[in-house]
């Protein structure tokens, strides 16, 4: 089972590692579907709960073919998400925290469920993983202890997932930046080249506009010296 939580989340590609934890989650609990919820701000607590509530969250579900929509925090996922512990049931058409549309399964419709929180490293809760239809009998605490496992380290892997894709943007838009600047170099004033140079800085390091006016007066510089 370990070794089965560790090579669920080696992906640093997002829908990779999605489809990975899919598939060790339903391996995990010998289950015939799994599903992945993320949580999502959708505006303001009604009743004037505090505004970091659960309530102000949505679910937004990635895995179930191509839909993607967001649920409000309900069910037995939702409670998964705002109580940050696994939750299961066996009987749940006989459970008053179901909720068909988000408790959702596949064919002939849902016979049991059980969910698990994503919580990053420092404990906040980012998602559910959700399996559904145990193949043989009804889930048991062993498998909500694996499956609490798997959705715990999934939770670290599409974090980095997000930062990785963001990384990859960066050095994509510094690229073109880089290769519309070196065009510009042949054809274009010590003004120009500088403002161009200026920019590029502010990409890479994220420059206020404090620092960036700096970029200016390093490049112009830079540019007199040439």
């Amino acid at each position: 089972m370990h070794a089965i939580v560790l090579q669920a989340t080696l992906d640093l590609n997002f829908g990779a590692a999605l489809d990975r934890v899919v598939t060790a989650a339903k391996t995990i609990a010998n289950a015939r579907h799994a599903s992945v919820f993320f949580l999502e701000k959708t505006g303001s607590a009604p009743g004037g709960l505090v505004s970091n509530s659960i309530h102000t969250y949505g679910l937004r579900l990635k895995g179930r073919g191509t839909q993607d929509k967001v649920f409000p925090c309900e069910g037995l996922a939702g409670i998964c998400a705002a109580e940050n512990m696994p939750v299961f049931s066996n009987r749940p058409h006989h459970d008053a925290r179901f909720n068909a549309d988000i408790d959702w399964a596949p064919g002939a419709g849902v016979k049991s469920v059980a969910c698990a929180p994503m919580a990053n490293i420092n404990g906040k809760v980012v998602g559910v993983l959700q399996v559904c239809n145990k193949l043989h009998g009804g889930f048991t605490d062993a498998d909500l202890h694996f499956l609490d496992m798997l959705a715990r380290q999934a939770a670290v892997t599409f974090d980095l997932c997000v930062k990785n894709d963001h990384r990859q943007t960066q050095i994509r838009k510094t690229t073109t930046m880089l290769k519309g600047f070196v065009k510009l170099a042949g054809k274009s004033s010590p003004a120009q080249l500088a403002h161009k140079a200026g920019l590029l800085c502010k990409e890479v390091c994220g420059a206020s506009q404090v620092l960036l006016l700096c970029c200016y007066c390093v490049a112009t510089v830079l540019l007199l010296c040439c």
